[in-house]
């Protein structure tokens, strides 16, 4: 499987001046490669990690709050159905409470 920042970064650097950008790809590709080099270009606004079932929260995502307090941290899943906020700030809220929220 190819690296994804290679051929991707132009044009998610593009998008990203009016678009929100959702990376999603099996494991092993190059998504956190290619976010960290966003991250040094750009001002985050949000960051999110989708989970198909519910667990503790992400290490990428309590690493990335903790390099970045002030930007909003979600971790949404399937089968939650609950909206709790960790002691850290990292919501953790329902697919479905989230997008309804977005739209």
């Amino acid at each position: 499987m190819g690296n994804i920042a290679g051929y991707l970064e132009n044009t998610i650097l593009e998008d990203l001046n009016n678009k929100m950008v959702f990376m999603a790809n099996p494991r092993q590709c190059g998504k956190t490669t290619l976010a960290k080099k966003l991250l040094k270009a750009n001002n985050p606004v949000m960051f999110i990690e989708c989970k198909s079932s519910p667990g503790k929260r992400h290490r990428g995502l309590s690493y990335l709050k903790g390099k970045y307090p002030e930007v909003q941290a979600v971790q949404i899943d399937i089968q939650t159905t609950s909206d709790t906020i960790s002691p850290r700030g990292i919501r953790h809220v329902s697919v479905n409470s989230f997008l309804e929220e977005l739209i």
